[in-house]
């Protein structure tokens, strides 16, 4: 608890200080909050108020109550200014009644064994939801942008720190600075040694980085703060080299593809010959050339891959297990792992703890047993429908940066996802949620893909 209070104190100094940098420049330092938000995020800075007595952490979010940073400044601004300007139209936030709808739902499912896990998520989904929509208020489009942009400036620049102390210089007490079973996962338990920032594991720091990446691409391509873009661009790609995380790699290389396929050639479908040419073969070549060609092929085809291989077909095998015992609404959201524990038969055939005390490390099966069929076409709807809105709007030469940042994150999700279950975690998950709102908020395709506004910025 005192290491979290210091790192606060340490970011809250920061914070003052880039608010007094920003007024001595005379620009505006409304943005600043938003970018205080966002670089808490991979820190998980909050105060339990409640740790639930359950068997398990309850699923990928834990289950514990948080009082977040986030809903502080959310209150405080509340009591700042009128009520009226937090209610405003819900335009473009279907999703996120979507969402609501599927929370309900998992609250009141007989099967779910821990709802107050359920509503441990609800409440992280809320709270970030909240505050988007408090600042679309508050900011224009370019200012949240630039808070965006701050803050995640300030985090990529500190992992590169962190990530050039250890494991290049070996300072390896960086490693549990900031999460205390940090060090034991940047070891890989002695296998080989990575980076993990603040991060508690390489993957996490590696895809927190590839989603900022997304973000960053569409700033630079689009011409925002090009020279310092480009600069964040490369320690990023440094840092997630230093992962060694082989999950990042793949969703780095796939997501770039389709960023810069989006960008040159807006207008293709997204099924096309052309789309296979120039968007899918480059993508797959440069993979195949990770794997088979470059040094870096060891960590796809060393023994520990197979191991790692065969501990996530356990794994899966687990997930259809528990989707074919509640097909339709699933077993809950956030709350696979206790319903895990309280059916023992799932694992009757698995003797390793790492299967039977982490959460299933494929998140759409994830969504398939917390949320059964509805929810896995609900998310298959929603991952499809992300990429043909950015692409809509990217043709329309509307919300640029916004729109390739959402195909990128939902692209990042979906790649490295299959393997892991980093994306549904607190330290990353949020970033997620703040790029599909301002993503789907500035789309211009609203009811039944008709233009209703164009918003032009960011270019």
């Amino acid at each position: 608890m005192q290491q979290k209070i210091f790192i606060f104190a340490a970011l809250f100094v920061i914070f003052l200080a880039y608010l007094l940098l920003l007024r001595l420049s005379n620009k505006p330092t409304q943005p600043a909050l938003l970018s205080f938000i966002v670089a808490c995020i991979p820190f998980q800075i909050a105060l339990p108020i409640w740790n639930p007595p359950l068997e398990s952490m309850g699923g990928t979010f834990t289950a514990k109550i948080f009082v977040t940073i986030p809903i502080v400044i959310y209150l405080a601004l509340l009591l700042r200014i009128r009520i009226r300007v937090m209610h405003y139209s819900w335009e473009n936030e279907k999703w996120v009644i979507i969402c609501g709808g599927l929370l309900a739902i998992s609250l009141f499912n007989p099967l779910n064994h821990a709802p107050i896990s359920t509503f441990s998520l609800a409440s992280l989904f809320c709270t970030y939801i909240l505050c988007c929509r408090v600042f679309y208020r508050l900011l224009s489009p370019p200012q949240i942008i630039s808070g965006i942009f701050a803050g995640l400036a300030f985090i990529c620049i500190t992992q590169f720190i962190l990530a050039i102390c250890f494991p290049l210089l070996g300072m390896k007490s960086v490693t549990y600075l900031f999460q205390a079973a940090g060090e034991e996962w940047a070891t890989r338990r002695d296998s080989r040694s990575g980076a993990v920032g603040v991060f508690l594991h390489p993957g996490n720091l590696g895809l927190f980085l590839t989603i900022a990446t997304a973000f960053l691409l569409g700033c630079f391509l689009n011409g925002y703060k090009k020279r310092l873009t480009f600069v964040l661009l490369v320690i990023n790609v440094l840092t997630i080299f230093l992962t060694y995380s082989r999950s990042s790699y793949v969703a780095l290389v796939i997501m770039s593809c389709v960023i810069l396929f989006l960008h040159h050639s807006p207008g293709s479908k997204v099924f096309s010959l052309k789309t296979v040419l120039f968007g899918v073969l480059p993508g797959v070549f440069i993979l195949l050339g990770f794997i088979f060609i470059s040094p870096l092929g060891a960590l796809f085809l060393s023994d520990n891959a197979a191991e790692m291989l065969q501990a996530r077909v356990d794994h899966w095998k687990v997930a259809l297990d528990i989707f074919s015992q509640s097909p339709v609404i699933g077993v809950g959201l956030n709350a696979h792992l206790e319903y895990i524990s309280s059916q023992p038969l799932l694992l009757s055939n698995i003797h390793n703890e790492f299967l039977t005390t982490n959460p299933i490390h494929n998140i759409h099966l994830i969504v398939l047993c917390e949320m059964g069929i509805i929810g896995i076409v609900i998310w298959i709807l929603f991952i499809v429908n992300s990429v043909a809105d950015a692409r809509r709007n990217l043709a329309a030469n509307n919300n640029m940066i916004f729109s390739l940042a959402k195909a990128g994150a939902v692209i990042s999700f979906v790649i490295y996802g299959i393997t892991d279950w980093a994306p549904f975690s607190q330290s990353v998950f949020p970033l997620f949620i703040i790029l599909m709102f301002y993503g789907n908020k500035y789309s211009i395709f609203v009811k039944q893909g008709q233009p209703a506004h164009l918003t032009l910025f960011g270019q």
